[in-house]
């Protein structure tokens, strides 16, 4: 508790140098998925000073500036004294493609896409090296996301009343325009279930409901819980908001679909990846460093910032966090792939069983 911001960079920073130096152990050539952000450059950064060997990094873009974190800024290896050898990939409308392949190696329904881009990468990487370092955890130990700022701007007025916080989005009109922020606004002040995914889905349950079969629906109904009380719960309701965010994020989101997404698009194609920043011991480090540090005012990754002031330029020290993701939203607008033609048909939907036809078809019209 004594420990000022300085001291606790300083442990960051040595502790993240131990573990780096034995995710480096290989006997097979290493490489790092490299892109514009604080994480990934960090991991790419350091490990180039910590051994003799060339890291190969590699970089994803899309042909969708939307989406294109690395249009119009410069990654680590573009920085004078930061060589680092690059392979710049793209994903383009035509990888749509690819989704089939990216649902069998899921081994698990997804619908988000970020598997796609996930394979265009190992399949690159697995050209020239057999392991990559990557920067998935470092969100997660320090509390990264944009839910951990809107969490923290609107859970102070979780306090009042629930009918004043209705009164005050103005009936229907701040919901159309701001639905996200206003289903936090409404959610309850306790971090439970039901408020973890109202911070990190951007569409209602009852929205999402709709494309199921009935059938499905009560199946769903009897399965998910929603009531607030796991053990889950109980178990971080003495920690800080903070902190409780952070255990919903390690116990569902990472296991679920980060870990589990990368692992699978990577071995996809013969490729370890290597998560550093998910090295017990230097999470166990993170857990005892304050929440004021993790997130310094409405800066988030202090800390993590602060330990890399010698190693990253300040222009990428500077930067916002933004995630990657996928443009599936251009690619169900644009003309389907013939796989898509017929798995949506209302023919196949009917012999499948899990979606309504009439919804998926009204869907695909408006789109």
């Amino acid at each position: 508790p004594r420990m000022g911001a300085g001291e606790w960079a300083e442990c960051l920073r040595a502790k993240i140098e131990e573990t780096l130096r034995i995710h480096l152990r290989s006997d097979v050539p290493i490489g790092a998925y490299l892109s514009a952000g604080v994480d990934s450059s960090s991991i790419a950064g350091l490990a180039r000073r910590l051994t003799d060997r060339p890291i190969k990094t590699f970089t994803l873009g899309f042909e969708n500036p939307d989406y294109d974190e690395v249009r119009g800024q410069k990654t680590l290896d573009r920085f004078a004294g930061h060589e680092l050898p690059n392979e710049r990939l793209v994903c383009g409308t035509g990888d749509f493609k690819r989704y089939p392949k990216a649902v069998w190696h899921s081994e698990d329904p997804t619908a988000s896409g970020i598997e796609i881009p996930g394979l265009i990468l190992s399949e690159a990487a697995s050209r020239s090296v057999k392991v990559v370092l990557t920067g998935e955890g470092s969100d997660e130990i320090f509390g990264g996301y944009p839910w951990f700022l809107w969490d923290k701007l609107l859970r102070p007025l979780a306090v009042l009343p629930l009918p004043l916080r209705r009164l005050m989005l103005l009936g229907p009109l701040i919901p159309a325009r701001r639905p996200r922020a206003s289903r936090i606004f409404l959610a309850p002040r306790a971090m439970n279930l039901t408020r973890y995914e109202r911070l990190i889905c951007s569409i209602r349950p009852e929205a999402r409901s709709l494309v199921f079969a009935p059938g499905l629906k009560d199946r769903l109904a009897q399965t998910v819980q929603r009531d607030g009380s796991s053990a889950l719960e109980e178990r971080v309701r003495p920690w800080s908001p903070f902190a409780q965010l952070q255990y919903h994020e390690l116990a569902i989101r990472l296991p679920n679909f980060i870990t589990h997404t990368l692992d699978r698009t990577s071995m996809a194609h013969g490729v370890e990846a290597r998560v550093p920043f998910l090295d017990h011991e230097l999470v166990e480090l993170c857990a005892q460093i304050p929440p004021a540090l993790k997130m310094r005012r409405l800066q988030e990754k202090y800390i993590l910032r602060r330990a890399m002031r010698d190693v990253l330029p300040p222009e990428i020290l500077r930067r916002k966090k933004r995630g990657l993701s996928a443009p599936s939203g251009q690619w169900l607008r644009d003309p389907l792939p013939p796989f898509a033609e017929d798995l949506l048909s209302a023919g196949r939907l009917r012999e499948k069983g899990y979606f309504a036809p009439d919804v998926v078809q009204g869907m695909l019209a408006r789109h």
